[in-house]
């Protein structure tokens, strides 16, 4: 029966083939792991450029539409120029109705340092749990000689997220549309 062989692998063949199998299946493994990671990242870095972008808005959309002040020389409470008023860290405005508002940061149960902003007698977080704001900072040009009330607001903001994303710096700067010359 030496004629009729059947054909068949032989064990070298059948190794060096799993062996290759092996390589190929580690090799896209890695690369799928990889590719989750880089979308895992790049998910976290855009929820961190949203929050930063939503809390530019809100806050530039209130201190648009400041008034005037014309109580005299303070503004909820404070010391003020004739629209804003800051402390460097903490802004202080009246509102459309006249309600004084503010923003600040402060640290959330879970010790996340977060924009809080107040109107009136009611306070929310504009920013979420997983961004930390740090170095909030406003710079008020609120001269009557100047042509507009000018705010800047400036802003860090980390991830709490993914810790190895780099901080995120921002800054707007508004002025009132109470102005009429």
């Amino acid at each position: 029966m030496i004629g009729n062989k059947k054909p068949a692998f032989t064990l070298i063949e059948v190794i060096v083939s799993v062996a290759i199998f092996a390589v190929i299946i580690i090799t896209s493994s890695q690369i799928f792991q990889a590719s989750l990671n880089a979308q895992i990242e790049n998910i976290d870095e855009v929820a961190l450029q949203e929050d930063v972008k939503y809390a530019l808005e809100f806050m530039s959309r209130q201190a648009r539409g400041a008034i005037k002040n014309t109580s005299g020389s303070t503004l909820c409470g404070v010391d003020a120029g004739y629209t804003y008023a800051t402390d460097g860290s903490t802004l202080y405005f009246q509102d459309a109705y006249s309600a004084c508002v503010t923003y600040t940061t402060a640290v959330d149960v879970n010790g996340v340092q977060r924009i809080l902003a107040s109107q009136a007698s009611l306070s929310h977080y504009i920013t979420s749990p997983r961004t930390d704001v740090g170095s909030l900072k406003f710079i008020v040009a609120d001269d009557p000689s100047t042509v507009k009330p000018l705010l800047t607001l400036n802003f860090q903001a980390k991830s709490k997220a993914d810790i190895n994303l780099p901080a995120l710096s921002a800054q707007i700067s508004v002025s009132s549309n109470w102005y009429a010359p």
